[in-house]
């Protein structure tokens, strides 16, 4: 009788499960330790109507609705090309979970430095895709007029 033995799991995948470990970190949010890795359409728009006049969430919101309405128009659509979502990931751990919300609206965690690097992976993405789609910066943000930005 042969014994079977199971599949090793990988250091990541036990860092993750188990709660430690540096992967944990890039993969979950800083607000209350919420894994954020997709946000589907509801999310992406209640995020946008909840983050419009927040200075530095507000372009990020927009961003991420104009990345999702590009994919939607060029591919199956965002729930099923990875690629995208791949590389929104930090942009979405940045903009966090309704739970992150509550418990702090002003969010001094989201700083123009942490949107400037979870830009980093969309502009990869858009150049090698050539997906047109507008990334939204703080400093573009404050010179809009406050009806495009969605403040009424």
């Amino acid at each position: 009788m042969v014994a079977v033995r199971p599949l090793p799991i990988l250091a990541r995948e036990r860092a993750l499960r188990s709660g430690t470990g540096p992967a944990t970190r890039a993969d979950h949010n800083t607000q209350g330790g919420f894994s954020v890795l997709y946000m589907n359409h509801y999310e992406v728009h209640e995020a946008l109507e909840r983050y419009a006049t927040h200075p530095v969430l507000g372009p990020g919101s927009f961003t991420l609705v104009s990345l999702v309405n590009a994919v939607d128009r060029s591919s199956d659509g965002w729930a099923y090309w990875p690629k995208p979502k791949r590389a929104a990931r930090q942009l979405m751990a940045l903009i966090g979970t309704t739970r992150a919300y509550l418990e702090d609206r002003d969010r001094p965690d989201a700083t123009p430095l942490r949107l400037r690097q979870a830009y980093v992976p969309l502009r990869a993405f858009q150049t090698r895709s050539e997906l047109a789609f507008a990334i939204y910066t703080p400093e573009e943000w404050t010179a809009m007029p406050g009806r495009e930005r969605g403040v009424r």
